[in-house]
């Protein structure tokens, strides 16, 4: 059957026993973008943000000015001087793709979002494909190696990322890519193709050690029982000139002096005075290690291996499971992402984790053929997992690293379907698979919070853009018992042009600016026209003093002076008295493309009016409001205020360009 249709297919390459395949996985891969979360702000909560906000702070902030060190905030310390909060404990790989990426975009963190998701998005879809051509050549079949690829890269767990920058993407396409590289080198000997891919891999992640173990292990077992040396010495001489040996004293070598690198950029940005156990990335190894102790007591009951095993089984089963079946939990489309679950399942899931764990098993025990490999990748997950109990425990994320089970799981289900019609079957399952990717990545795409989140979000961004204009070299601090921490607020605040001093313990004393909230009482704010977070001058700001509103020279002016600041009309009255606002205002705003005019167009013009106090800005002395304008362009606004008896007073501003 795939014959016939290749054989009418326009174009060569799909003609070829994988082409078409190749076509489809490529077509459904790409509905993660068409599907996916495209905003260019910070949208969900918890450890979508969070983990999204910190990767994206450092990938930004690199730069040889710290020697590219990777941190998530650059602070002052109580007595002024510079300090750093260290994100160092991964491979810089993946920040440096992501800081290229976003570099023509300097200035523009809406831009910089989009760009980086997009960027993690692409590594989701480059290790699909690197898993895609190493079960091909494994099974010897295009649409088998579609269907196994395209299930487990459907479930939660996977898509999971579909609105997140995370490093942890980055690194699951280098184990994909090394993998890969294993399977050339077993079919092909191409062992320096091996050595370039495992180089790139670790400096995407370190996950790779965990697949390089069992190779490195299953490798050299393999040709000691192959060339059988009898003696010691005979035995010492099998793996002096093993390549399996040496792959693994390259690896070690190669990432021991990653280590080092980033272990001694910490040091320095640390002025050398901490000792090399108290820098907080070795700090963070020794706890996903399980080294430290009074966590260990703390925590006893959740790391204890009953329950850390069940929940290991679980997750394979959420591997294994697409999402867009409807056995899953919450369709609401609410956050967070629902969990697999089945009717009568003990501890969701597990079940279905347990037996695709043991028919991988039975599976690889019966496998005439790429048993080294096969099993490498169905038991890397477990050699990562393990050691690192604490992080494991703890981090849902980690489930991805078990993706090898499924993988296997249903490679070695199809090749044991034998028959006439087998490829027949083979195809149809891959369309089924197809379409089960193509649901469950629009039905992740659903999952979020509503509009009014969004709209919130999209304000922040645009008031950290206005922050970041006016606090650029400077040191801000920010008003905790006043704001309440928005999304991301660790990349909005990030770089090396503006150190955070978020207590007064950080050198809040030392800092230029403070961001807040707009409060009842006290001065201007630097950035009248933002909506929620505001910037002000620390020192007025402390002391309330008065501040101009500093916006320049006004478009217009009469009973109120206005002015044009971004894509707001600022109101400005000094001296002004409550009866001066009382009145309602009208605002009439003539577009330049009459399309955009409302349904009623016999005005010309789309009328705004409004209530001063609805937007109206602290001012100790004066009244000052922030009407924000239509995005399309304009050609003219008429604003002032009226009474019953008619207009109090009126002004102009024509041609207006934005």
């Amino acid at each position: 059957m795939g014959a016939e249709i290749s054989s009418w297919l326009p174009f060569a390459f799909l003609r070829r026993p994988a082409g078409l395949p190749l076509l489809l996985l490529l077509l459904s891969l790409s509905t993660v973008f068409l599907f996916g979360n495209d905003r260019g702000y910070f949208y969900r909560p918890g450890n979508h943000d969070w983990t999204s906000s910190d990767y994206l702070t450092a990938a930004v902030g690199l730069s040889p000015e710290q020697g590219f060190l990777l941190f998530r905030r650059q602070i002052l310390e109580w007595d002024g001087a510079p300090g750093y909060v260290g994100y160092n404990r991964y491979p810089f790989g993946g920040y440096v793709l992501t800081k290229l990426a976003t570099m023509p975009f300097h200035g523009d963190l809406s831009a910089q979002l989009y760009v980086a998701r997009m960027l993690t998005l692409l590594s989701f879809c480059a290790a699909a494909l690197m898993a895609w051509l190493a079960l091909r050549r494994l099974s010897d079949n295009g649409w088998i190696a579609l269907t196994a690829t395209l299930v487990p890269f459907s479930s939660s767990y996977c898509l999971y990322y579909n609105d997140m920058i995370s490093c942890d993407l980055f690194s699951l396409f280098g184990v994909m890519l090394c993998f890969h590289g294993m399977v050339v080198f077993i079919q092909e000997g191409r062992f320096r193709q091996l050595l370039l891919k495992t180089a790139a891999a670790l400096l995407l992640g370190w996950h790779v050690f965990a697949l390089l173990l069992p190779f490195i292990l299953f490798g050299l077992v393999r040709e000691l029982r192959q060339r059988r040396p009898g003696r010691l010495w005979a035995m010492a001489g099998v793996l002096a000139h093993s390549r399996y040996l040496r792959l693994g004293v390259a690896s070690l070598l190669f990432g021991s002096a990653i280590l080092a690198f980033q272990f001694t950029n910490e040091y320095r940005a640390y002025g050398g005075k901490r000792a090399l156990s108290e820098l907080p990335s070795v700090q963070s190894m020794q706890y996903r290690m399980g080294m430290d102790e009074e966590l260990n007591l703390r925590y006893a009951a959740e790391r204890a291996w009953p329950h850390f095993l069940e929940d290991q089984i679980f997750r394979i089963g959420g591997l294994s499971i697409p999402y867009s079946l409807p056995s899953y939990a919450n369709t609401s489309g609410e956050f967070p992402a629902a969990r697999p679950t089945l009717a009568g399942v003990v501890r969701e899931g597990t079940l279905i984790g347990a037996a695709v764990l043991l028919a991988a098993l039975i599976g690889l025990l019966l496998a005439r053929r790429h048993r080294l490999l096969l099993g490498t990748l169905m038991l890397c997950g477990f050699f990562w997992c393990l050691p690192m109990r604490n992080s494991t425990t703890w981090h849902e994320f980690e489930s991805l690293h078990y993706l090898g089970i499924p993988l296997v799981f249903y490679c070695l289900l199809l090749q044991y379907l034998r028959g006439p019609t087998a490829n027949r079957l083979f195809i149809i399952l891959s369309g089924v698979a197809c379409l089960f990717f193509a649901l469950s990545a629009y039905r992740m795409g659903q999952v979020g919070y509503g509009d009014a989140v969004a709209e919130r979000q999209r304000a922040i961004v645009a008031d950290f853009e206005a922050i970041r204009r006016l606090a650029d070299g400077k040191a801000v601090s920010v008003d905790f018992k006043d704001v309440q921490v928005p999304f991301g607020m660790h990349y909005y605040l990030a770089g090396r042009n503006i150190k955070i001093a978020a207590t007064p313990a950080e050198g809040h004393d030392f800092a230029d600016y403070v961001v807040a909230k707009r409060s009842a009482e006290g001065p201007a704010p630097l950035t009248p026209q933002n909506r929620h977070l505001f910037l002000y001058e620390r020192s007025s700001y402390e002391a309330g003093d008065q501040l101009a509103v500093g916006i320049g020279d006004p478009a217009a002016r009469s009973v109120f002076d206005i002015f044009l600041e971004g894509n707001a009309l600022i109101y400005v009255k000094n001296p002004c008295r409550k009866d001066d606002i009382a009145p309602r205002f009208f605002l009439h705003v003539a577009p330049i493309d009459k399309r955009n005019l409302a349904d009623d167009r016999t005005l010309r013009f789309n009328n705004l009016d409004f209530n001063f106090e609805e937007f109206q800005l602290p001012h100790q002395q004066g009244c000052v409001a922030s009407v924000p304008l239509p995005d399309y362009g304009i050609e003219q606004i008429r604003t002032g205020q009226f009474s019953r008896t008619g207009e109090i007073w009126s002004a102009e501003i024509g041609m207006v360009t934005r």
